[in-house]
């Protein structure tokens, strides 16, 4: 009887640990697949750095920045104020290991990229500056 449990303990281990593993590919394989676009669009590889820069950085303009409703520290939830600030909805992480929903799909993120690109710099943002942020993102 001895045996028999810790042979079931150890495929449950294993088996865990496949769906842990299998999972996160799962989710961060969005993030991976719109990389791959974006650096065939750009030409050229990225930097988090530059990414995590871009994202903070405020459009003189129009005095906003992406941390105006995301968490700078990108593994936190965020804040949106609508309605003339009288109310606030929460904004999922964006780091791919806090938030394993946030790149799930590819052609929901690009969306969002433009969305959010054209209402905080006022233009589609270059596949470069999406592909240093999602960079940044999924090092983070």
């Amino acid at each position: 009887m001895k045996n028999k449990l810790n042979l079931n303990r150890k495929y449950t281990k294993f088996a865990l640990a496949c769906f842990f593993i299998t999972g996160f590919t799962v989710y961060a394989s969005g993030a991976k697949e719109l990389l791959e676009k974006y650096e065939k669009d750009a030409g050229k590889k990225f930097n988090a750095s530059q990414g995590k820069e871009f994202f903070e950085k405020r459009n003189p303009e129009t005095e906003k920045s992406c941390i105006d409703c995301h968490n700078r520290d990108i593994k936190k939830e965020g804040e949106q104020k609508v309605l003339f600030s009288l109310f606030s909805i929460d904004v999922p992480a964006l780091s791919v290991s806090a938030n394993k929903e946030a790149f799930k799909s590819s052609k929901k993120a690009a969306k969002e990229f433009d969305n959010y690109c054209e209402e905080v710099w006022q233009r589609v943002c270059t596949a470069e500056e999406k592909g240093n942020m999602l960079l940044y993102f999924m090092e983070n």
